[in-house]
């Protein structure tokens, strides 16, 4: 929606307001799209909310979202003795961590470090239990994240966290064609890093191959590429 559009919705308000309270009538002041220095209107965040949620509630893996974000598919997060109450819809961003492959110290910084990137901020979270700990009591805020085993291959680290709606399992479908690293090369670009830690090893995180599904642990000192995602809370 363009400023002067949501100006016009604005005074339409206003508008509206003041002739129900009996007040002079004012004008909105002009609006950026986006912009940080004023709110966007009542109407067009609405609009917003609403297009997000029919376009989850029929979202399919690889479908390309409002916001230019892909669909994966939903997850919760479970282990062996435990499982979380929330179910989440997991979005990928539309192309890899820039500048990669790299060590996993690195992705970890890079992604504390991302501002805005594919419109959101990053999380520097160091492994999935960090993860799950910040989900557990609510203060996951949406930011992108380097993904779990489960997201990225669907086998998690115990068989209950198994998902047909991974990563690999739809890396060429709809908009996620094309934009992996996934023929074997000399540089591991088609290994993933995922934030799952080997928890009977210091300094190894599982990862994935794209080109052949491969999932093993590796030392932190390897170099991968990284594909972030987004949780979203089903409703």
């Amino acid at each position: 929606m363009s400023a002067e559009e949501i100006a016009a919705t604005d005074n339409a308000l206003l508008e509206d307001i003041a002739r129900l309270k009996g007040l002079p009538v004012g004008k909105a002041v002009p609006q950026l799209p986006g912009s940080v220095l004023y709110p966007v209107s009542a109407a067009a965040e609405a609009a917003r909310l609403k297009a997000w949620d029919e376009a989850l509630k029929t979202a399919v893996p690889g479908q390309e979202m409002p916001d230019a974000t892909i669909y994966v598919g939903k997850y919760k997060p479970r282990g062996l003795k435990w499982a979380m109450r929330e179910e989440f819809n997991v979005l990928a961003a539309p192309e890899d961590l820039p500048e990669g492959p790299r060590t996993y110290v690195d992705t970890v910084n890079y992604m504390a470090g991302l501002r805005g990137w594919n419109g959101y901020d990053g999380a520097g979270y160091a492994e999935d239990l960090e993860l799950y700990e910040v989900i557990s009591r609510g203060a996951y805020d949406g930011k992108w994240i380097i993904p779990t085993l489960a997201i990225l291959c669907g086998e998690g680290m115990y068989s209950e966290e198994r998902t047909g709606n991974n990563i690999l399992a739809h890396k060429n479908k709809g908009a996620f064609k094309d934009t992996f690293n996934i023929q074997a090369g000399t540089n591991d670009s088609h290994r993933y890093w995922s934030c799952s830690r080997g928890y009977e090893y210091t300094g190894m995180h599982y990862n994935v191959s794209l080109f052949d599904g491969d999932s093993p642990l590796s030392f932190d000192s390897e170099r991968f590429s990284c594909r972030p995602v987004r949780l979203v809370p089903c409703t």
